[in-house]
């Protein structure tokens, strides 16, 4: 009698699922990061800016106290200081990449979001840095903004900065123009927030029947809701209270929302990258660019984001108005979120 031979265990089953799954997956990546490489290619890429990276001991001296260069020339959106380059940092783990994406605003920094791409979990991670949070800064005597590195050093300064500070990475950065916000919204047919009742109140009782209307406009609710572009603009140009319940300024919301946009919806990111690509500066590589789009193609983004600093680890002082936070425990939180179970 023929014997048919023993089917294989439930272990050895799902183990060739997973393989097959993983497969199929790297099949997805390579096909959406060779759609996205050609798309840049045809579309031409973002502003190149060519920062060098050295080793620490190669750091061009900073002189105390000097005062931050003068603003960029009108309409010169994007701009940074082309000498001052950014530390070498090998990666803490090969799995996952550390990203800064500044979003800028009147040549500044509005906005600091730290993207975490992570290969082995299969997702991605935002974490949104308070920029007035007080720090040490190479070349200035007394703790000052974060965000001001970037005036008195650009974005190679920012970056050195944030790894400093807060223990990261970073080796790559995106500048964004949030000029270009309002047209891309409306674009994409609108970005979900979350309007508080004192936002629209404020925008209620404003003396500009513009910004009256646009409050007209608007529902309070926990939930988010679907602005276009004027009304994000409104938004998130209210006066920032120095420090409100979120620990965020709106335009770390407008700034996630778009990210988040982009990892949920493929056809979204690649029109993020067709609508955007304009108001961008970069110095990734086109291949890189498109290695980061075809993760953000297939990665689940994490949620929530990280606020930085996190409840309890901070202290504000009034006159002069100062952020002071406990970094020694900011960082130990900011560490198990990027490359660990957040606690």
């Amino acid at each position: 009698m023929k014997q048919h031979a023993a089917s294989p265990s439930a272990h050895v089953r799902l183990r060739r699922a997973a393989r097959q799954a993983g497969t199929w997956l790297l099949v997805i990546v390579g096909l959406l990061t060779g759609l996205v490489f050609y798309g840049l290619l045809l579309l031409d890429r973002p502003q190149p800016v060519d920062i060098p990276l050295v080793k620490a001991e190669a750091l061009p001296e900073i002189a105390w106290d000097t005062e931050p260069p003068s603003p960029g020339a009108p309409g010169q959106a994007l701009s940074f200081h082309p000498d001052f380059p950014i530390i070498r940092i090998d990666r803490k783990d090969p799995q996952v990449e550390n990203i800064l994406l500044v979003g800028l605003e009147q040549h500044s920094p509005a906005g600091i979001l730290v993207v975490s791409c992570d290969r082995r979990r299969q997702s991605v991670r935002l974490a949104a840095v308070l920029g007035s949070c007080q720090t040490a800064l190479r070349g200035r005597s007394q703790p000052e903004p974060l965000a001001s590195a970037f005036a008195y050093g650009g974005i190679g300064h920012l970056v050195n900065t944030c790894n400093e500070t807060l223990g990261l990475d970073i080796q790559r950065f995106v500048l964004f123009d949030l000029a270009a916000v309002p047209a891309l919204a409306d674009r994409l047919g609108g970005l979900s927030l979350t309007v508080r009742e004192a936002e629209v109140t404020a925008l209620l009782e404003s003396p500009d029947a513009a910004r009256r209307c646009v409050g007209q406009s608007l529902s309070v609710s926990n939930e988010p809701q679907r602005l276009d572009g004027r009304q994000v603009s409104v938004w998130a140009s209210l006066d920032e209270p120095f420090l409100d319940e979120t620990r965020t300024p709106r335009t770390h919301a407008v700034l996630t929302g778009l990210t988040l946009l982009a990892c949920r919806s493929p056809l979204i990111a690649l029109q993020l990258l067709d609508e955007g690509l304009d108001d961008c500066a970069t110095n990734m590589s086109v291949f890189e660019m498109a290695k980061l789009a075809g993760q953000f193609l297939i990665y689940p983004a994490d949620e929530p984001v990280l606020r930085v600093p996190g409840e309890g680890l901070f202290a504000q002082q009034d006159e002069p108005w100062r952020l002071t936070v406990s970094w020694e425990q900011q960082k130990a939180g900011l560490h198990a979120f990027v490359w660990g179970d957040a606690p």
